[in-house]
């Protein structure tokens, strides 16, 4: 009816299980999404919120027929945090312990990009992108498209100058970013050397992605 280029999917079951009125119900849920695809004439992006997605998930939403993931990373704001605030006003003590006690949980950002990467889909990057050096290192380690949300929603409260005053600030971020790595574009973006490290590449090392990083340390750009 409005002409919609496709549909996110949204998968939020943290989210439900930290909420007063949630649904906690999850059995034949694959099942649910594999009908879907079948049945609709738009592609469907299966969109996480918080909690991140794996290997094995991207995976497994590939075999469902969804034509691209949104990994929703862990790092920005916290469903579960914000769900559990909700259930506390209402005086739901349960609920209000279980968003408490998972309101970190979750594949950060950058790894869930890489770990998703094995399904060969595009891939949304959601989750604690703040900036344009955010933005850049999600394109870096494999994101098709980024998304920021609270950051704009913040400035969308505020008026028209602030949201255009946050987008031309993260532009220019991008293209400091782009500048300093030798990427003239943002396809060449995609292309340039990087090197993991810290806690992101111990944790791809323990999930066996040893050569994936290899990779993305001999990459070279191509004019």
């Amino acid at each position: 009816m409005i002409g919609a280029n496709a549909l996110a999917l949204h998968m939020n079951s943290l989210q439900e299980a930290a909420q007063p009125e949630g649904d906690r119900r999850a059995v034949g849920e694959a099942r649910a999404l594999r009908q879907l695809a079948q049945r609709l004439p738009l592609p469907i992006i299966a969109k996480e919120t918080g909690a991140g997605v794996c290997r094995e998930q991207a995976l497994l939403l590939r075999s469902c027929g969804v034509s691209a993931i949104d990994v929703g990373g862990a790092g920005g704001s916290s469903m579960a945090a914000m769900e559990a605030a909700r259930s506390q006003s209402r005086g739901d003590e349960r609920s209000t312990r279980i968003g408490e006690l998972y309101r970190d949980w979750g594949i950060p950002t950058p790894i869930a990009v890489i770990e998703s990467g094995v399904a060969h889909l595009p891939l949304i990057a959601t989750g604690g992108v703040r900036n344009g050096l955010d933005i850049a290192r999600a394109l870096a380690v494999g994101a098709t498209l980024v998304g920021i949300g609270f950051p704009f929603l913040k400035a969308a409260s505020q008026g028209y100058d602030e949201v255009r005053e946050l987008l031309e600030g993260l532009i220019a971020e991008l293209k400091v970013a782009m500048q300093l790595s030798g990427a003239g574009t943002i396809a060449q973006m995609r292309k340039v050397d990087i090197v993991v490290g810290g806690e992101t590449r111990a944790w791809l090392q323990m999930r066996g992605f040893e050569e994936e990083l290899k990779k993305m340390a001999r990459r070279r750009l191509r004019s």
